[in-house]
């Protein structure tokens, strides 16, 4: 099964953060990485976001259950801002950026020692 990436004009989502979020996001950064979800970098007033953007909520919603319910020292996940619609084609998440790297890029071995921690918080 085969799931396109989410593509969106990175100036709807500086308009979109501006009218939504903070006037003063002054620029954004496309982010690499993502399976489904397009993701900018952004700041306010000296803090950084992640936004992602995606054609359902699903995917956010979940991160969003993770992030109340497992983050932990030994399982650091972004604190959650805001989730919801930037129009009716794509939604959003909004999270702080943090340090580290994507879960993706860790081989094999790695992601089953971070499944076990995260089971056994």
């Amino acid at each position: 099964m085969s799931i396109a990436k989410t593509v969106i004009d990175a100036q709807i989502v500086l308009e979109f953060l501006r009218q939504h979020f903070d006037k003063k996001v002054a620029t954004i950064a496309y982010m690499q990485g993502g399976e489904t979800s397009q993701a900018f970098s952004f700041s306010v007033r000296d803090k950084a976001f992640v936004i992602r953007i995606n054609t359902s909520l699903d995917t956010f919603e979940k991160d969003k259950y993770a992030y109340e319910h497992f983050s932990s020292e030994a399982l650091p996940i972004p604190t959650f801002i805001q989730l919801g619609q930037v129009n009716e084609h794509f939604c959003f998440a909004i999270t702080e950026k943090v340090a580290g790297n994507a879960l993706t890029t860790f081989n094999e071995e790695t992601r089953e020692k971070i499944r076990h921690l995260s089971n056994t918080s």
